[in-house]
């Protein structure tokens, strides 16, 4: 029998059982009589039960079938079962519709009357084609397994899960593990088979990352942008990276160690970033005097911050040879460099030494030229460069 014919046989079937199970008369439920249902149920399950009649009436299925299990639950009477069933029939919850009128032969085994009991094997036998079933493992015992969402049982399973024919999720769940979860087409009359494995869940904390004193800093995490600050979010315990980064200021890089899953909170300070480098120049014979791009800065040694980029150093003394060299500095760079100045020593090689002079000031000429900024700035030291000596004098 196909689908459309099975549900038109079902409906002529099923409905007037439904009908006959809420009105008709019958003697005790203890009895195989013809006590209607409604006699046998406490009074606050009456109550329930009129509640569900009207949704089932209205064509409120999933409603009705949440009331009816109220029911249910006030009474454990396994007529009510016959009634869950049909509203999930309705559904097309075919499984459920089949667990819960097993359920209900099972349940009420002698006590059901003789004709209810046959009414539900009609129910069953009109709607097993349309039902098939599952078989979900796991490497994990104890885990909860929910197909479509909904709990079927905790593992081991005891045996294969009925389901619908069609595509099901399967899911399973334990704490300490990620949910593993798994799509699966289940055909007629065939039990595919579904092996969730579980992993153990990493433990995290919860971390926060604020930064300031720039107008825009991203964050990053162990070498990983996670966009604008502030940061706020779960990371794994152990050694993280952390650096506030913005166009125009210093990085700011703090190592930390999670150790638990307590939040933390980290906040971080930018600053500008400053393009310069720190310079110390020693000059020998004593009382040498020390220039830079053309200004005396000192006298025998002189040490001080200088913007980053190429400068010009001169050292000069009366008497001696003087030096002329390009003096070039990057950021958050120290150098120190020693100067010893090569004496005059005479007429005699007058000529060669002024002809070196000549060359070197022609090459402190091009230095000039090809290294002297094009907005020269004041030089600004850190430290007092000294007083010239009175007694110097420019050759």
């Amino acid at each position: 029998m196909n689908y459309d014919g099975a549900m038109r046989c079902l409906g002529r079937r099923v409905a007037p059982l439904l009908v006959t199970t809420l009105l008709a008369p019958a003697s005790a439920w203890a009895q195989p009589s013809k006590r209607s249902l409604r006699d046998e149920l406490p009074e606050a399950a009456r109550r329930e039960l009129d509640k569900a009649r009207e949704l089932y009436d209205a064509g409120n299925f999933g409603p009705a079938a949440t009331e009816y299990m109220v029911v249910y639950e006030l009474s454990k009477n396994p007529r009510v079962l016959y009634n869950v069933a049909i509203c999930e029939k309705n559904l097309s919850h075919f499984a459920k519709a089949v667990t819960l009128l097993e359920r209900e032969i099972r349940e009420g085994g002698r006590k059901l009357p003789a004709h209810e009991q046959r009414d539900a094997e009609v129910a069953i036998g009109l709607i097993r084609d349309f039902v098939s079933a599952v078989e979900v493992t796991s490497n994990e015992a104890g885990a909860s397994i929910l197909v479509d969402g909904e709990p079927a049982g905790t593992t081991p399973l005891a045996k294969p899960i009925p389901v619908d024919v069609g595509k099901h999720t399967i899911e399973a769940k334990k704490t300490g593990f990620v949910t593993a979860s798994q799509a699966v087409e289940v055909p007629r009359r065939h039990t595919p088979s579904v092996a969730l494995q579980l992993a153990p869940e990493q433990a995290v904390a919860a971390v926060t990352v604020d930064a300031s004193g720039a107008p825009h800093a991203n964050i990053w995490i162990d070498g990983v942008d996670h966009g604008p600050a502030p940061f706020r979010g779960s990371l794994p315990l152990g050694r993280h990276t952390f650096e506030a980064r913005a166009d125009g200021y210093a990085a700011v890089v703090q190592t930390t160690t999670l150790a638990s899953a307590a939040p933390v909170s980290l906040a971080m300070v930018l600053t500008e970033a400053r393009h310069e480098g720190k310079a110390k120049v020693v000059a020998s014979p004593q009382g040498s005097a020390i220039e830079i791009d053309g200004r005396v800065v000192g006298e025998s040694s002189w040490e001080g911050v200088l913007r980053s980029g190429g400068h010009h150093l001169t050292v000069k003394k009366a008497g001696f040879l003087d030096y002329s060299s390009e003096l070039v500095v990057t950021d958050g760079q120290s150098r120190t460099l020693q100067i010893d100045l090569n004496q005059d020593s005479g007429r005699g090689v007058f000529f060669w030494a002024a002809g070196s002079v000549l060359v070197a000031t022609g090459a402190v000429i091009a230095g000039v030229f090809l290294f002297r900024p094009r907005d020269p700035q004041p030089v600004v030291g850190t430290f007092d460069p000294g007083v010239v000596s009175t007694g110097w004098r420019v050759r």
